[in-house]
């Protein structure tokens, strides 16, 4: 699927997204994304967002944050930004924590990588 890879990190899903994203090619992705999040079931969710450029209305990202805390619900969750990105990125780790799920965002990925490890292990 253009602009989104998607790997496994011992026991953390990766999902890197790049180029120019719209509300129009999300529903491939998110149906890739849910097939991986069933078939193997990782307790750790990353995205890596940095090199994407998000086109999105602000209903449309309340969707997406929605629908992104839905489907990492139980999961723990990063995601790895920019600082133009910082707004978006914390409305999709609002709605998970409030459906009862815990995430944060870092710059890093190794930072995101390392405290998503430590915090799986204490669990």
């Amino acid at each position: 699927m253009e602009g989104v890879d998607m790997r496994i990190h011992g026991s953390v899903l990766e999902i890197r997204t790049e180029g120019e994203r719209t509300h129009a090619n999300g529903s491939s992705a998110a149906n890739t994304f849910e097939s991986f999040l069933l078939a193997m079931d990782p307790p750790g969710v990353l995205f890596d967002i940095r090199g994407a450029h998000y086109v999105f209305s602000d209903l449309e990202w309340q969707e997406r944050a929605r629908s992104l805390a839905r489907m990492c619900q139980g999961r723990l969750m990063t995601v790895v930004d920019r600082e133009d990105q910082s707004e978006q990125t914390r409305a999709v780790l609002d709605i998970h924590t409030e459906r009862g799920g815990r995430g944060r965002a870092f710059r890093s990925r190794a930072k995101a990588l390392e405290w998503m490890r430590d915090m799986l292990a204490q669990a």
